[in-house]
């Protein structure tokens, strides 16, 4: 660079003019040369020249006296440059340097013009508007609804590899990026060009790196391997390719890339309020994106990295320190922690109460003794590197990277603090789930522990929705890949409730009274039972003779104004109910299942009767087997169900991946052709889910008919399953819809 801009004939003159044309000649070399070979010897250089252009540009007059123009190309372009303390930043080689909020605009009009759409609320900006230093998330810029559309991205827009393979991604998107301007992706290869370099841990300087593993205790803490690459598609990548990786890892939903959708934070639990309706990898469906819940003007768009509908074991396996490893930041609350060596997970959130006020939620059994122990020395670990460590790097590590590791750290420690006071308080205070899944285990470990107890090794009992799990399910989820072959639960007899002079009596009235007797005797006795009544006790909340809440879930059991809301719902008339079930109102008025022993004011013997009802097979009602999911669907259901004299015992009808749910279909249809999903809700207390399929028969109508969804949609499917409706049927079932609608 022979001439100097800064000197005592910068202001003007002939000098000036001359030192106009040559750094615009300069740059329009440099903006060639630099982006095809990003050659690091002439960055320096090429910093000078932005400088430069930025100081001629602004000079009055040079324009016009030069008589060449300043190099302003209309699409910007950038380059990353690594300054002298290892920081990352943005150069721009045009005088204008793209925004986030542009780069987003860019790709929103590139989708609309390829056929995709995105709401009109869909605003990329500063969370505060006011301050351009704050970071940049999508927004709602108008009230939605659930179920709104808000993006659909046509698959040609995606960028993945034809192979489905990760790395054949990665070396796409390096191909993409070293097109620059000339990529069929350009609007989205721009936008990912200008990501600042080094986000992710296996990114960060050699200083970094060490930091971080000390942090961690080189393992001892999670995640797995926090500074390599997750899928190592180099064995010695250049910076160039390591950042494509990475720009993948950071990114991807596994070998798929999905511009403007990719825009889109992270945040769990309630602030979650957008996802995918489809799967992002069925072949057949454009990426598409709804509201799952009603969106408030103002509010940010979240979804999920590791609940969503495509993210498989991460909803178990993949908590903040993975978050952080894979995504380049500690996510806000809640968040959850894994240990998988003590098999110790638990989350941390605010309360809904108090958003100052955080509470633990423990997503596994509360830690033993030994786990406590392990945990208790992590926090000592973490505050000795608080003092130590952190401290005394603080001016050896690249700020971006040091702050980063500061805010896991702080993550971690706080945490840990939170967990151990709440597992060392005493367990009337723990958390009524937690208490919950404790005593699920410890039924698990007393069927094991009879001479031919057995549940599978590979399964684990975990909430559906470990967000919240007050509010959610326990169900029986594969570990690990489980044979056909496999037995995954053989239950004793010698467990199971009954009476064994029970007789079985068809009529409602008298359906196996001697085994709810024989359960009412068991759960009134609360200093002595097994670890099944204690599960019962619980979740009943049985205590002193009395039920406290819980037991109503049959309409046998609701409150008088519950039965009178159902029975207007039922279409009820002196004739009976319009509407399945069609039996007589028996039920429904209390009169079944109580009159077993006659008497409906004792709370334990409704409640005993009501869970006879609900979970006997051939008069037993057996323990674990209740929290074993149901499904109508042939292809979701994976267990066939065989009871003997000797017990229960639950195979697999096919091979069971890993992470799926276990699934059985309660409704023998060869036996109970006629027990649809007005039966199961008279019978079991819930209404059948549709993606698991419904069955609806109506009798009066003559009409028989499946309501189902495929695994990878949202959308109802309607199948006969008798003879198509007649006419008259049509009407009656006309008037039944506008009578509900009223």
């Amino acid at each position: 660079f022979p001439y100097s801009v800064f000197d005592k004939d910068f202001e003007g003159g002939d000098e000036m003019k001359r030192k106009a044309a040559m750094v615009s000649s300069a740059m329009g070399l440099y903006q060639s040369e630099i982006g095809k070979m990003k050659n690091r010897m002439a960055q320096p250089t090429f910093l000078l020249l932005c400088i430069a252009a930025s100081c001629v540009s602004f000079s009055p007059g040079v324009e016009a006296a030069s008589g060449v123009e300043a190099p302003l190309p209309v699409e910007a372009e950038s380059v990353v440059l690594e300054s002298s303390n290892g920081d990352y930043d943005e150069i721009s080689t045009s005088s204008h340097v793209l925004t986030t909020a542009e780069h987003g605009q860019r790709q929103i009009d590139w989708i609309r013009s390829q056929g995709g759409f995105v709401h009109e609320a869909f605003e990329i900006r500063h969370a505060d508007p006011r301050d351009p230093d704050s970071r940049v998330g999508v927004f709602a810029s108008q009230d939605l609804a659930a179920g709104d559309l808000l993006v659909v991205v046509p698959r040609a827009c995606l960028l993945a590899s034809p192979s489905e393979d990760i790395c054949d991604t990665v070396e796409l998107l390096a191909q993409e990026m070293k097109l620059g301007n000339e990529s069929n992706f350009e609007p989205y290869i721009s936008y990912l060009n200008s990501q600042p370099y080094g986000q992710l841990p296996a990114m960060y300087s050699k200083q970094g790196k060490e930091l971080l593993n000390q942090v961690l205790g080189h393992g001892v803490l999670p995640p797995q391997e926090p500074t390599e690459p997750m899928y190592g598609c180099y064995s010695s990548p250049s910076e160039f390719e390591l950042n494509a990786e990475m720009l993948v890892t950071q990114r991807s939903w596994d070998d798929i890339l999905i511009p403007v959708w990719d825009m889109v934070s992270h945040r769990n639990g309630q602030w979650t309020n957008v996802a995918e309706k489809y799967s992002v990898h069925d072949p057949e469906q454009d990426v598409t994106v709804h509201a799952i819940r009603d969106i408030h003007a103002g509010e940010e768009l979240y979804m999920s990295y590791n609940q969503c509908p495509d993210c498989g074991l991460r909803a178990t396996r993949y908590g903040t320190p993975e978050i952080f490893r894979d995504y380049g930041f500690t996510e806000q609350f809640p968040r959850k922690y894994i240990f998988p060596h003590y098999e110790v997970s638990y989350g941390i959130d605010t309360s809904d109460s108090n958003e100052d006020e955080l509470i633990v939620q423990w997503l596994s059994q509360r830690p033993d003794e030994e786990a406590v122990e392990f945990l208790e020395g992590k926090i000592e670990f973490l505050k000795t590197i608080q003092v130590e460590t952190l401290t005394e790097n603080k001016d050896n590590v690249p700020s971006s990277e040091w702050n980063a590791i500061v805010g896991l750290h702080h993550a971690f420690l706080s945490g840990l603090e939170l967990a151990v006071a709440d597992a060392t308080t005493s367990n009337v205070h723990k958390p009524a789930a937690q208490r919950r899944l404790e005593l699920v285990q410890a039924t698990i470990d007393w069927v094991r522990s009879t001479p031919d107890g057995i549940v599978h090794e590979g399964l684990e009992a975990r909430f559906k929705d470990p967000i919240d799990p007050l509010n959610s399910a326990i169900g029986f989820f594969a570990t690990r890949d489980i044979g056909q072959g496999d037995v995954l639960f053989n239950i004793p007899t010698e467990c199971a409730v009954y009476d064994p002079e029970d007789e079985f009596n068809d009529e409602y009235g008298e359906l196996h009274c001697g085994t709810a007797m024989a359960m009412a005797e068991e759960l009134s006795d609360e200093e002595e039972g097994t670890p099944f009544m204690d599960l019962i006790r619980e979740w009943y909340s049985v205590k002193d003779g009395n039920v406290g809440g819980g037991y109503g879930t049959l309409p046998s059991l609701f409150s008088p104004s519950g039965k009178v809301l159902l029975q207007k719902i039922l279409g009820y008339n002196g004739a009976g109910p319009s509407l399945p079930p069609y039996d007589s109102f028996d039920w429904l008025e209390g009169e079944w299942p109580n009159t077993c022993k006659g008497s409906k004011d004792d709370p334990i013997e409704l409640l005993a009767a009501t869970l006879v009802v609900q979970r006997n097979w051939g008069g037993k009602v057996y323990p674990l087997f209740d929290l074993v999911g149901h499904s109508r669907s042939d292809k979701l259901v994976n267990t066939v169900t065989v009871i003997d004299s000797e017990g229960m015992g639950v195979r697999p009808v096919r091979r069971i991946r890993a992470g799926e749910e276990i699934l059985t279909n309660l409704v023998d249809e060869s036996t109970v052709a006629d027990w649809a999903t007005p039966q199961v809700f008279r019978d079991v207390g819930f209404v059948e889910s549709t993606e698991r399929t419904q069955k609806w028969i109506f009798g009066r109508q003559e009409a028989e008919f499946l309501l189902l969804q495929s695994a990878d949609s949202k959308e109802l499917e309607f199948q006969w399953s008798g003879e198509p409706i007649s006419e008259k049927g049509v009407i009656d079932l006309e008037l039944e819809l506008d009578r509900l609608h009223e």
